[in-house]
């Protein structure tokens, strides 16, 4: 049986009681899927189009990124800019770049012997992001050289605002948490700024194989950890979606 991701469920059940209630008062647009917004919108109170990016819970793992690693070095840029990452970036180069070696010395052991049995011969590993065997992979797992990396920061939690306005959002919907702006309100809605803590995870990723012998590896950086108080207003309540997002000509009065 497929394995059913919570998080765009919860996803998906927004965006289709947004439509179904705003419609016909404003224009919601369709979902680009992957990494588009997650409920995208035009309101005649503002020019331009808007989003609003979800979360099922609190405790998610957030947006983010890669960086990538040659020579023996951690990249100083990751692949999509972070703000704010060179306050933490010697932290993270510090703490990783050994366990990296570590990690690129014995898996180069593991593809070795892996080649010799093998009628698909891999390269050794220089650096992130790579193509590795699944079977070295799952091995450098079960003895730890993946978990030796990953590693958390505490973060300026403005970095993670202006990473989801730089996709297009300026509202964030949590379910555990509610509705906030992301630093900027273009509507002037009623709902608080997010506020609180963040942190940054530094992990290794592996993409979905497809059916192929061999898995991408990436080192992502990804928000995590947030802390914030809840808003008064959730898109889980429709009655809150209609009273944020109705043109106020036809609206009622805010309610908590």
């Amino acid at each position: 049986m497929q394995r059913v991701n919570q998080g765009v469920r919860y996803e998906a059940n927004l965006y289709n009681s947004f439509k179904a209630i705003l419609s016909a008062a404003l224009t919601v647009f369709p979902q680009a899927g992957g990494h588009g917004i997650d409920i995208p919108f035009l309101h005649p109170a503002w020019p331009n189009p808007l989003g609003i990016e979800t979360k099922q819970k609190h405790t998610d793992t957030m947006g983010g990124t890669s960086i990538g690693f040659s020579n023996g070095s951690l990249s100083e840029a990751p692949v999509k800019p972070i703000q704010y990452f060179e306050t933490v970036f010697p932290t993270i180069r510090d703490r990783i770049t050994r366990p990296i070696q570590q990690y690129l010395e014995r898996a180069n052991q593991l593809i070795t012997e892996f080649n010799k049995t093998s009628p698909e011969q891999y390269s050794l590993l220089t650096g992130f992001p790579m193509n590795i065997p699944v079977p070295v992979r799952e091995q450098m797992v079960r003895e730890g050289y993946q978990e030796n990396i990953q590693s958390f920061y505490l973060f300026n939690i403005n970095s993670l605002k202006a990473f989801y306005r730089e996709k297009g959002n300026s509202y964030i919907q949590i379910g555990d948490r509610g509705l906030f702006h992301l630093g900027e309100n273009p509507l002037n809605l009623p709902v608080p700024e997010l506020l609180g803590s963040i942190s940054l995870e530094v992990r290794l990723y592996a993409a979905g194989t497809n059916g192929k012998p061999h898995a991408r590896v990436e080192i992502t950086l990804k928000f995590k950890k947030l802390t914030c108080n809840p808003s008064p207003y959730t898109l889980d309540n429709p009655a809150h979606i209609a009273e944020l997002f109705t043109p106020r000509a036809a609206a009622a009065p805010f309610a908590q």
